[in-house]
């Protein structure tokens, strides 16, 4: 989460000063319907809550996830096939009828002692997950699908993969240019702005920087509004 504040971006430090957001489940429990949609509405909840106790409006939510299936008949979303067109690997999204199928085959999977650790398909299940916070965002709030990969390759710092010492490193030198502030400065923000790994944190960042660019700054892979991911306008 971030707020803009005489035209600067400031981390909020929800670490230290909110409630710990919801926790996501295991591939295996996301298989149940349930479960994504139990996780968005505890999302929403939180949002809202955070709303009312630091008196703040949010203006706009950026998801790291895609926004929806690809469409019947077509091989890849116009967003994927964007992104594919200037270089930048992504996971492609599968369209509905894909993603039943996947699914009757992982619990097939699972009912033939299967291991978890070994289950078919992880690398897309968690896009079930996605499509649920838009669904279920989208009521309350602008919500705009992003990708941190591609907004790197925006920031051209993306010749190192973020999971690499030197590939943060250049990540994080570049986004502490985007606050105005050291690269030593942003890896303490980091650790306080929420949980996970510092590139995970970063990608959060990452994100929020895209929802709090104005339209004339930021610019689109694919086909707005619907089937579009959005970067900075570098």
């Amino acid at each position: 989460m971030c707020i803009k504040q005489e035209g600067r971006l400031e981390i909020l430090p929800l670490r230290v000063s909110f409630d710990k957001p919801p926790v996501g489940r295991r591939h295996v429990q996301v298989l149940s319907e349930r479960i994504p949609k139990q996780f968005a509405a505890d999302v929403l909840a939180w949002i809202e809550k955070l709303e009312r106790v630091q008196r703040l409006k949010v203006r706009r939510i950026a998801i790291d996830a895609p926004s929806d299936y690809c469409r019947p008949g077509s091989k890849r979303r116009a967003a994927e096939q964007s992104l594919a067109e200037d270089r930048i690997n992504c996971i492609a999204t599968p369209s509905e009828a894909q993603f039943r199928s996947k699914i009757l085959a992982c619990r097939r999977f699972l009912a033939h002692d299967g291991k978890a650790n070994r289950l078919p398909n992880a690398n897309q299940l968690w896009m079930l997950v996605g499509f649920e916070l838009f669904r279920t965002l989208k009521g309350r709030y602008e919500c705009i699908e992003t990708y941190p990969q591609a907004v790197v390759h925006q920031l051209k710092c993306a010749a190192h993969h973020k999971s690499t010492k030197r590939g943060l490193q250049r990540q994080i030198v570049a986004a502490a240019q985007v606050l105005g502030v050291s690269a030593t400065e942003i890896r303490a923000r980091l650790q306080t702005m929420g949980y996970g790994s510092t590139h995970d944190r970063l990608d959060a960042f990452l994100s929020a920087w895209v929802a709090s660019l104005d339209d004339r700054d930021r610019k689109a892979f694919g086909t707005p509004p619907d089937d579009a991911i959005w970067v900075p306008r570098c």
